[in-house]
């Protein structure tokens, strides 16, 4: 690129040094950017064909930022580079980069431009929901992966972009989610460079190594690379060219339907500390989003937390237990996102010995008073269908020979592998899909659902679909078409979603209280019961026990029954005063799950809960008390004790 003079009638002068990157201020240009080296910078500019490069002086330098005003260049320029010793390069702080339209399209670092001067957005009022820990219910999602098979959105070429995922709100909104987690929206490649591929790993034949083949072009689906930070993703868009617009639209329709979004950010080794918290004030500032999950280990948690424009946002992290909870000058949306819940629950849920003292700690337990998300599956793993259905990962897709993806899963495969058409097996998967979500929706944690899981969305084993922008890496639809077989699953799921919004003191996220609080019928709040009534069994062989919660200002109550032996068992309900009665809600081996024809009344003293098998009861204030005694069941559809 040769540089061209300035007009004379443009003067380059010192300015201030923050903020950092390009901005116009009336008729100037202001350009502050940090460079390697203190010599040879500055910057490209473009209109059209033409280009002007201007270099800065030592009256411009502070460190080794360059920040310069440049009159009467506002308005005169559509996009530029930055430049030093002779190389030209894409502006860390660029609001938005020209040249990435295209998902999966390789382009070259020289065929980019960045553009910082964005046009006007109307906002229209937009507020933030700012809703509590304990009263949202999570969906994490992938832009483009959630929509890209999705029949319902047309036109096709409408799929995979942010107006797409617009039209999934009244879908979500349904299924009782309050808050969508994206997976990282900022510009990046998508098309992953061979510098930066996996290779696979090399093959053994008969004792000798052979050279293993170099892989085929793979694209970025996740979106967890070094990136243009400040600059939202152009192939997530309809239009390529007003990503921004698009991007605002869809977090602003969400706000009108009283919904939250939580972006994801992963910052790369080496990336300054000051950047990583301009990018998140930026977002925060510009997008309205409501909250941030910080990916990476390098991000100063520390900064982000006790930042005071930071101060009403969601932050979560994989450990924030160094922030002691209770204290005034201390953010209040704090919550811990890692894996500790997973595993825990994963064991449990395969039955395995000595996994129930750890899994009620994990359902019910406090950590420093944050708050918690909870899950079971999410995107770096097997889905909750294929929880159920392998137990061992199928990754060679990827093109690493399978050395990617976590080796042990925790998975059970319910004795076959892979997909079966055996009725049984199917069954005892889709019973096992059912307790899982219990698990997740009654735990005392926020719930998070990985997207497609409410209706039967499976990787094929693939348990690191990263590169897999296919129907592998997509969202699969097809279990909610026709008379899918995941019908009753997602129906299980609003069900859930609605249990807890009533019973708001289930997902108590707040700090432990040293004794169980007493509702106004004097019963605890929260307490544990095994085969007997109060005798709860946390031993190393023990694989069922109950929870009975109480509404501390309402007169009801819930009784959820795990039951994770391979074995029916039965459970005898627990006194409660004599002017409540008990209903069935559900019952996860019934082929209805949820009693969609109203309450059952139930009648008895004791139910018998099938093998591997979650039962939810509910006592609320009637008119008048039971019949004494067993065995006289009232209302159609009674649970058996047989």
């Amino acid at each position: 690129m040769a540089g061209n003079r300035l007009p004379d009638t443009i003067q380059v002068m010192p300015a201030s040094a923050y903020p950092l990157g390009v901005s116009a201020d009336g008729k100037d240009l202001v350009v502050s950017a940090c460079f390697r080296g203190t010599k040879d910078c500055g910057i490209c500019l473009f209109s059209g064909e033409k280009q002007t490069l201007v270099l800065f002086d030592a009256s411009c330098r502070t460190g080794r930022i360059f920040s310069a005003r440049l009159t009467g260049a506002g308005g005169c320029f559509d996009s530029y580079l930055l430049y030093e010793d002779g190389s030209y390069f894409c502006d860390p702080y660029a609001k938005k980069i020209i040249g990435l339209e295209r998902f999966g399209e390789a382009v070259g670092e020289a065929d980019l431009r960045c553009r910082s001067l964005l046009p006007h957005y109307d906002w229209r009022g937009d507020l933030r929901p700012q809703i509590p820990y304990e009263d949202c219910v999570f969906y994490c999602l992938n832009v483009r992966a959630f929509t890209m098979a999705d029949p319902s959105v047309k036109p096709a070429a409408r799929r995979g972009t942010f107006s797409a995922l617009k039209d999934k709100i009244p879908y979500l909104k349904e299924l009782g989610v309050t808050t969508v987690e994206l997976m990282p929206v900022y510009e990046i490649h998508t098309a992953i460079p061979k510098s930066l591929m996996h290779l696979p790993a090399p093959l053994i034949d008969n004792g000798t190594l052979v050279e293993a083949a170099e892989p085929e072009k793979k694209v970025n689906l996740w979106g967890y690379q070094e990136g243009y930070y400040f600059a939202a993703r152009a192939s997530y868009a309809c239009d390529g060219n007003s990503p921004c617009v698009e991007c605002k639209d869809m977090i602003r329709a969400f706000h009108e339907n009283g919904m939250e979004v939580i972006m994801q950010f992963w910052f790369a080794e080496g990336t300054s500390k000051s950047l990583m918290t301009d990018c998140i004030r930026y977002w925060v500032s510009e997008y309205h989003i409501d909250g941030i999950h910080l990916k990476s280990d390098n991000i100063p948690v520390d900064m982000i937390a006790t930042d005071p424009m930071l101060s009403d946002i969601k932050i979560m992290a994989a450990d924030v237990s160094a922030f002691p909870s209770g204290e005034e000058n201390l953010p209040l949306y704090l919550a811990d996102y890692s894996d500790g819940f997973v595993w825990s629950a994963r064991h449990f849920l395969k039955g395995d010995d000595r996994s129930i003292g750890a899994f009620a700690d994990a359902m019910y337990g406090r950590r420093n008073g944050h708050a918690e998300i909870h899950y079971i599956a999410n995107y770096d793993g097997f889905t909750l269908r294929d929880l159920v259905t392998y137990e061992h990962k199928r990754n060679d897709a990827n093109g690493e020979g399978g050395t990617d993806g976590r080796y042990d899963n925790i998975s059970w495969n319910c004795g076959v592998e892979g997909e079966s058409r055996k009725r049984a097996v199917s069954l005892l998967r889709r019973q096992q899909i059912l307790n899982a979500l219990t698990f997740v929706f009654m735990s005392r944690g926020t719930p998070l659902l990985y997207a497609g899981d409410e209706c039967g969305n499976t990787q094929e084993g693939n348990n690191n679909p990263y590169c897999q922008d296919n129907a592998c890496g997509w969202t699969n639809w097809k279990g909610l078409s026709g008379k899918g077989k995941y019908l009753a699953v997602r129906d299980y799921v609003r069900f859930l979603a609605a249990l807890r919004k009533r019973f708001r003191s289930i997902g108590n996220n707040g700090k432990q209280e040293r004794k169980a609080p007493l509702s106004k019928n004097r019963l605890p709040e929260l307490s544990f019961h095994g085969s007997e009534a109060w005798r709860p069994d946390f031993g190393d062989n023990s694989h069922a026990f109950a929870a009975l919660y109480v509404h501390r200002e309402e007169d009801a109550c819930l009784y959820v029954i795990y039951n994770m032996y391979w074995e029916a068992l039965r459970f005898s309900l627990p006194d409660v005063p004599r002017h409540f009665v008990w209903h069935q809600l559900s019952d996860t081996a019934k082929e209805q799950p949820v009693n969609s024809a109203g309450q059952t009344l139930f009648g008895e003293k004791e139910t018998r809960v099938a093998a591997r098998s979650v039962q939810i009861f509910e006592a609320v204030a009637g008119k008048e008390p039971l019949p004494s005694g067993r065995g006289k069941r009232t209302g159609k559809g009674a649970a058996s004790n047989e």
